[in-house]
């Protein structure tokens, strides 16, 4: 008998070869969850979990992986209901091998059997230590989506679930804060988490601009976008998020503008990047004016080469003031 040590707990399990069809995906694993990408199905059917998890291209790489390999390389997670805890996505691949191949061959899979009832606790603390702190094959809205849902059924602050990961209170909060955007977007498309999470780094600058363009909200515009794939590219949101920032008329007038499609990202990359060149022009004349009211300019002049250059400074300025 062996086990796994996790936190305070030490969960005993056996390793045992089960017939496929006597195991069962776990509807709350968050690539499950993902995968099924609708909020209305909280409690699908074996077949539909099935029907969705055999389309993706994880788990068609690696069900010719495991063929390859002749059969899996790490066990599957199961509770004592032959309940799938970890290594759904293996099921699966072992269910489409049944299909595809041999049903008599890859009849079995090795499995690690938990010898006693797991809790909510203990299920969330090994997907945590599997894919959170540990190997961290899940993508971020999968591990963002294990965080979520720990917080929803336990009611308890992210902090909170954070600390007792080991995981930056900041980082645990904005995966979580991102993944509750997409859900309030009803947009759970793993492909867009890059978009959503360049739209959370802006959204404090979205609120405070709200009231530039009346009658339209600049937050529903931009999320309207993202989830109908209009918005451009992941990072042209911080081409945004510097518009936002800018609070000249010409600022306010491309911003106006965009929101109601009269500007394209483009229109306002190039007025970015040219106050971009003129802040940083400002931004050396006035460290050039600093240095030269500063105490030690006297010793500077004696610098040939100093002195050299402020000469043909001078001499262009002439021309352009």
């Amino acid at each position: 008998m062996a086990s796994y040590t996790i936190g305070n707990r030490e969960l005993l399990y056996k390793e045992m070869e089960i017939p496929v069809s006597d195991l069962k995906f776990y509807a709350k694993n968050p690539r499950v969850y993902t995968i099924l990408n609708d909020d209305e199905m909280e409690d699908p059917d074996q077949d539909t979990i099935y029907a969705h998890m055999q389309k993706t291209e994880h788990v068609k790489a690696l069900r010719l992986n495991i063929r390859m390999n002749g059969g899996l390389i790490n066990p599957i997670l199961v509770s004592k209901d032959n309940v799938v805890i970890e290594g759904n996505s293996r099921l699966a691949a072992y269910k489409l091998l049944q299909d595809k191949d041999d049903p008599i061959h890859w009849g079995k899979i090795r499995c690690h059997v938990f010898q006693e009832d797991l809790t909510d606790d203990d299920i969330f603390n090994l997907l945590c230590a599997f894919h959170v702190n540990g190997r961290k094959d899940w993508n971020p809205m999968e591990q963002a989506g294990l965080l979520y849902r720990r917080q929803q059924e336990c009611m308890r602050p992210i902090e909170e679930i954070a600390k007792e990961r080991g995981m930056k209170s900041a980082e645990a909060k904005n995966m979580v804060t991102t993944f509750s955007i997409m859900k309030e977007n009803d947009d759970m498309e793993t492909a867009k988490w890059s978009y959503y999470e360049e739209f959370r780094k802006i959204e404090a600058d979205v609120k405070k601009s709200e009231d530039v363009v009346p009658d339209i909200s600049i937050r529903s515009v931009i999320l309207d976008r993202i989830k109908d794939g209009t918005v451009g590219e992941s990072k042209d949101l911080r081409i945004i998020g510097k518009l936002l920032k800018q609070k000249d008329d010409h600022a306010k007038t491309m911003l106006i503008n965009y929101v109601k499609g009269a500007a394209e990202i483009d229109d306002v990359a190039d007025l970015v990047c040219t106050t971009d060149v003129t802040d940083d022009a400002i931004k050396k004349a006035k460290k050039l004016r600093e240095l030269l009211n500063s105490d030690n300019i006297t010793d500077l002049m004696s610098n040939e080469e100093f002195s050299f250059q402020l000469k043909k400074i001078l001499a262009k300025l002439k021309t352009l003031v």
